[in-house]
C-alpha cells in the first residue's frame, strides 16, 4: 500500500455573477481556487432528543453534505462521534459508517456520567486537516440522580461583557455608522440592559438591548473624539467599556432593505483608491461590482433573489485588499418544505398512532429528499430541540462562538428579522481568511479522506535513540481464521498507515514489524484539539425532582424487561476471502498421514516449498508458479493472520494444531511492499493455539465501526398483546433515521406506551439540491 497522504481535490465550479465580470476581478478567481483546493465537508447529527438520564439509548442519525452547496457528500466513509465532558475529556468515543452520505448509529449514556451539559461532536479525518471549530459540535444534557455532585453547578463568578461591533468593520471620522452590540455574561448567554454613549461627560445617545442582549445604535465620530459606553443590566450590575477608535481615513458599509426584495448598500469612503463589492454565499460567488463614488459616497443595489439561503458575505475590496466586511442571512424560501399530520391529536395507551408525512416543494410538487424522525415525550426536563438541520446548515455552522436560541431567529416577524441582522453584525464568518485565499495559499493537509475504510496509523520509533524511523516494515493482523492482514512502511516521520475496509465491532488488532529495534505506537484516530465554547449553566433545581425520580425508573424498568430487544444489532458480514483471494494450492492436513515436525510436513507434503536450514536456521523458499524456479528471499509466513518474524520458533510449531496450509507461489504486492510468495497456516479454531507472539508486539482492543442497533417498539395489534402485563414506559415512541417517501409521501405507523403526556414529531431532512427542512407536530396520549 502506497503512503496515505492522498490529497483529494474537488473541483466544483458553479455561481451566478452579476454585474462586473468577476474574471476581471482577482478576489472572485482566488476564492474559486480557494473553494478548488479546500473541499469544506459539513456533518449535521439529528439526535433523537437532547437531554437524557443513565442507561437511556441516545439515537443519532448524520447527515454528511458538502460544505459550499449542502448537498449529499461521497467522499469520506467514516465518521468519529464523541461524547465530551467539561473538561474536553471524551466519555463516549465511536465510529460510525458513512454509506451513502449518510450514518446512523447509537450509544448507552454510562451511569458513571455526572449530571451536566456534555458536547456531542462529530467530524472526519479530512475535516481535521482544518479548524476544529468546523466540527459538528451540540450540547447533550445529561441528569443522573444517583450522585450528588452536578459538575455544571460548580461555582463560577458572574461576569459581564459587551461587544462593539461597527458595521463593515471600523468607524470613521465625520461618517455616520451603524454601531450593534452584544451583552453576554461567562457563558456566552445574551443578558438585557440599557446604556448611554458618553463623549466625555455629554451624552449622545441612549440605547437598549433587543433579544439576546443585542441591538445597535447610529454614531457619526467625530476626528480627535473617544466614546465610551455606560450599561445598566437588568440586576442593577453596571458595565463601562470604551468604543473602538475612529480612523482619519477608510471605508464605512451600511446595508438597508428595501421592500421590493433589494438590498441598498451605502458605501462611504475617505479614499481616493478604486473600491469593489464582492458577495459569496458560502464561497460561492453571488455578485461583483465597482463601486462607483460620488463626492465619498456610493450606492449598490443588490437583488436579494441572487443570494443563497443562509449567510452571505459582503466585502469592500481595495487594492485587491479587503478592507469592509458585513454579513447578511437570507430566510429559507420555502423551496423544500414538509407536512405531516396525525389521524387525530389525543390517544390512549397502547394504541397505534399514524403519521402522514408529505415532502414538497412552494408549488406543492413532490420532492426527493433524505428524511429522519424521532418521537418523544415531552415534560420539564425534555422540552423541543433548539437545533434543527435548517438553523444548523444555514446560521450555526457558519458562524463562530456559542449562538444562543436558534431557532428563535427563523420565526416569523419583523422581529426575527430585526434580531438576526443584530446577530449578522456582531459576528465574523469562519470557514476562511482572505489573506489565505488572496495569497493562495495551498493547504497543509496532513489527514488523508477515508474513502475506502478508515485508515489506522503507527508511530515507529528507535526504541534505542527514541528517534521517529522511516522505511521500517510494519505489520497489522487481525487474528482469526479469515487472513485479515495489512502491511505498511513507515513514511519520513515514522508513520504507517494501513487502510482498513468494513471492520465493525470490538477486534484484537496485532502490530508488529520485523526491525528488531523498532518501537510502534498507536495513534488514536479521534482528535486531540476542541472548541473553546463555553457551556451554558446547567440547573437541576428548576427540574421537578418526581418527574427526575419517574424518568429513571422508566429508565431501569425498560433496561430490566427489554433489555434483550434493546441490545439487539444489526449483523454485518464482513468478508471472509483473505487477502490474496485465491491461493495457488492448499492443503487439508488431516487428509495426509500427519508428521510430528514442520520440517516433515512441508518437506513431504507441501512440494511448492523448499525447505534449507544453514547453521540451524531454517528458511522456505516458495517455487516461483511462473519458471519452477525457488525464490531466494524467504516468504511471507502467516499463522491465522499474523505474521512469523522468527522463522526456526514457527518450524519448531506443533504441526498438529494446524489444519489447513495455502500456497502463493508469484511474487505479491501488498500495499508499498512485496513478499516472495506466501505459506498462509490455519489452527483449527483460528486462535493461534498456544503460539507465543513476538514480545516486541504490540495487541490493541480496538473498537472498529460501529455496529447498528435495531430500534424496538412493541406491537399492540392484538387484544393479546395490549393485555399484555410487560411494562412499557417508552418516552421514545418512534426513531427512524431513514424515512423513506414514496413520490414525496410516507407514512409511519407506530404504538402509545404507558407513558402518558404531550408528544411531539420531529422530522428534519435535506432535499437532493441540498434545502433543509424540518417541520415539528405535537398529540396527546392520555392517562
Amino acid at each position: 500500500m502506497t503512503k496515505r497522504r492522498l490529497y483529494i481535490y474537488l473541483f466544483i465550479v458553479i455561481g451566478s455573477i452579476s454585474g462586473l465580470n468577476a474574471q476581471q476581478f482577482s478576489p472572485s478567481s482566488a476564492l474559486d481556487v480557494w473553494r478548488k483546493t479546500n473541499l469544506q465537508e459539513k456533518l449535521y447529527v439529528h439526535t433523537d432528543k437532547n437531554m437524557y438520564m443513565p442507561g437511556e439509548i441516545a439515537w443519532f442519525k448524520i447527515y454528511y453534505l458538502d460544505g459550499f452547496f449542502h448537498r449529499p457528500l461521497q467522499l469520506s466513509e467514516i465518521a468519529y462521534v464523541e461524547l465530551i465532558d467539561h473538561t474536553n475529556k471524551p466519555v463516549i468515543q465511536t465510529m460510525v459508517s458513512l454509506e451513502k452520505s449518510d450514518g446512523n448509529g447509537s450509544f448507552t449514556i454510562p451511569s458513571a456520567l455526572n449530571t451536566g451539559y456534555y458536547k456531542l461532536r462529530c467530524y472526519t479525518q479530512w475535516m481535521r486537516n482544518f479548524d476544529e471549530h468546523f466540527f459538528f459540535e451540540k450540547l447533550i444534557g445529561i441528569v443522573n440522580i444517583q450522585e450528588n455532585r452536578n459538575d455544571s453547578s460548580i461555582s463560577v463568578a458572574e461576569t459581564y461583557d459587551v461587544g462593539f461591533f461597527p458595521e463593515g468593520g471600523n468607524m470613521i471620522d465625520g461618517v455616520e455608522s451603524r454601531i450593534a452590540f452584544h451583552i453576554t455574561d461567562q457563558h456566552g448567554k445574551g443578558i438585557g440592559g440599557n446604556g448611554i454613549i458618553l463623549d466625555g461627560k455629554d451624552t449622545l445617545l441612549h440605547f437598549e438591548t433587543r433579544k439576546m442582549g443585542m441591538g445597535n445604535f447610529m454614531l457619526k465620530p467625530m476626528a480627535g473624539h473617544s466614546y465610551r459606553a455606560q450599561i445598566t443590566l437588568g440586576n442593577g450590575s453596571t458595565i463601562t467599556k470604551q468604543l473602538p477608535s475612529s480612523l482619519a481615513v477608510g471605508t464605512v458599509m451600511r446595508i438597508d432593505e428595501t421592500k421590493d426584495e433589494k438590498l441598498i448598500i451605502h458605501i462611504a469612503s475617505k479614499s481616493n483608491a478604486p473600491l469593489y463589492i464582492f458577495a459569496h454565499t458560502r464561497g460561492v460567488i453571488k455578485m461583483a461590482s465597482a463601486v462607483v463614488l460620488a463626492n465619498g459616497a456610493g450606492i449598490v443595489q443588490v437583488d436579494k433573489n441572487i443570494l443563497d439561503e443562509g449567510i452571505t458575505q459582503f466585502t469592500v475590496f481595495e487594492n485587491n485588499q479587503p478592507i469592509c466586511e458585513r454579513l447578511y442571512f437570507t430566510f429559507p424560501r420555502k423551496q423544500f418544505q414538509i407536512d405531516a399530520s396525525t389521524d387525530t391529536s389525543i390517544y390512549e395507551r397502547r394504541k397505534k398512532i399514524k403519521i402522514h408525512i408529505n415532502a414538497k416543494n412552494e408549488k406543492g410538487a413532490a420532492v426527493f429528499s433524505k428524511m429522519s424522525t424521532a418521537i418523544y415525550r415531552l415534560d420539564s426536563l425534555q422540552e423541543p430541540d433548539e437545533m434543527n438541520i435548517q438553523n444548523y446548515l444555514l446560521l450555526t455552522s457558519d458562524l463562530k462562538g456559542y449562538i444562543e436560541s436558534p431557532s428563535w431567529y427563523f420565526k416569523d416577524g419583523e422581529g426575527a428579522r430585526e434580531a438576526i441582522d443584530n446577530l449578522m453584525l456582531t459576528q465574523g464568518w469562519r470557514r476562511f481568511v482572505w489573506s489565505e485565499v488572496l495569497q493562495e495559499k495551498k493547504p497543509l493537509l496532513s489527514y488523508a479522506p477515508e474513502y475506502n475504510g478508515e485508515i489506522i496509523s503507527a508511530r515507529i520509533t528507535d526504541k534505542r535513540t527514541g528517534s521517529l524511523v522511516g522505511n521500517v516494515p510494519v505489520f497489522l493482523s487481525i487474528p482469526g481464521s479469515d487472513t485479515r492482514f495489512w502491511s505498511s512502511v513507515s513514511d519520513a516521520e515514522g508513520i504507517a498507515n494501513f487502510e482498513i475496509k468494513n471492520s465493525f465491532g470490538n477486534r484484537e488488532f496485532i502490530l508488529q514489524s520485523p526491525d528488531s529495534n523498532a518501537s510502534i505506537n498507536f495513534i488514536s484516530p479521534f482528535s486531540t484539539k476542541f472548541s473553546e465554547y463555553p457551556a451554558p449553566a446547567f440547573s437541576v433545581s428548576k427540574f421537578d425532582s418526581v418527574l427526575l425520580s419517574k424518568r429513571n425508573i422508566y429508565a431501569q424498568v425498560q433496561q430490566a424487561y427489554h433489555e434483550k430487544m434493546l441490545d439487539s444489532f444489526k449483523l454485518y458480514r464482513e468478508d471472509q476471502a483473505p487477502f490474496f483471494l485465491k491461493p495457488d494450492f492448499s492443503y487439508t492436513l488431516d487428509r495426509f498421514t500427519r508428521f510430528s515436525t514442520m520440517e516433515e510436513v512441508l518437506r513431504e507434503y507441501i512440494r511448492e516449498v523448499n525447505v534449507v536450514n544453514y547453521g540451524g536456521s531454517f528458511h522456505l523458499h516458495v517455487m516461483n508458479g511462473n519458471n519452477r524456479m525457488p525464490f531466494q528471499t524467504d516468504p511471507l509466513i502467516l499463522l491465522d493472520g499474523v505474521a512469523m518474524l522468527d522463522m526456526n520458533k514457527f518450524m519448531n510449531y506443533d504441526p498438529f494444531k494446524i489444519k489447513t496450509i495455502d500456497v502463493v507461489t508469484h511474487k505479491y504486492f501488498l500495499g508499498n511492499m512485496s513478499y516472495f510468495g506466501i505459506i498462509d497456516c490455519k489452527t483449527y479454531k483460528g486462535d493461534m493455539n498456544g503460539y507465543a507472539l513476538d514480545p516486541r508486539s504490540v495487541i490493541l482492543d480496538f473498537d472498529g465501526l460501529q455496529q447498528q442497533r435495531e430500534f424496538y417498539a412493541p406491537s399492540y395489534e392484538t387484544p393479546q398483546e395490549s393485555a399484555s402485563r410487560l411494562p412499557d414506559f417508552r418516552t421514545l415512541l418512534y426513531w427512524n433515521p431513514a424515512l423513506k417517501t414514496n413520490e414525496g409521501n410516507a407514512d409511519v405507523e407506530f404504538f402509545s406506551s404507558d407513558a402518558a403526556g404531550r408528544y411531539v414529531v420531529v422530522i428534519e431532512g435535506i432535499s437532493e439540491k441540498g434545502i433543509p427542512a424540518f417541520t415539528n407536530l405535537y398529540f396527546t396520549v392520555k392517562k
